[in-house]
């Protein structure tokens, strides 16, 4: 059970598959099979990105995720603020104390119905 998590470096990445391979540097560079990625969305890492991963045995594990470290800060460091980075600048960012939703991308596409219903 002292295995059951690990850190490791994104070395391979499937896109189709949605999975991930590492190596685990404290493991004398030891590379990992395929990895699933959590499904509830599709944000795979970069190469070279760390990871943690959980294994449940030795033929079964899935990436949990990029970790914050002094390689991956927040972007806002605010008890209020929860944000979602899909790149160098977009973002989706939710202001728990003002209520405030901000959109910010290059382009935005609405598909379907759209109701505004407030002042501007």
């Amino acid at each position: 059970m002292n295995d059951l998590i690990r850190r490791g470096t994104v070395t391979n990445i499937n896109y189709k598959e949605g999975t991930v391979k590492i190596v685990q540097e404290d493991r004398d560079d030891a590379v990992s099979f395929d990895l699933p990625l959590l499904s509830f969305e599709y944000n795979p890492p970069d190469i070279g990105d760390m990871v943690l991963a959980v294994f449940l045995d030795n033929t079964q594990g899935f990436i949990l995720g990029k970790p914050f470290n002094e390689n991956n800060i927040p972007k806002r460091g605010d008890k209020n603020i929860i944000r979602k980075d899909y790149d160098t600048d977009a973002y989706i960012e939710y202001d728990k104390s003002s209520k405030t939703l901000t959109i910010k991308a290059e382009n935005i596409v609405v598909r379907g119905n759209f109701t505004r219903d407030g002042e501007t």
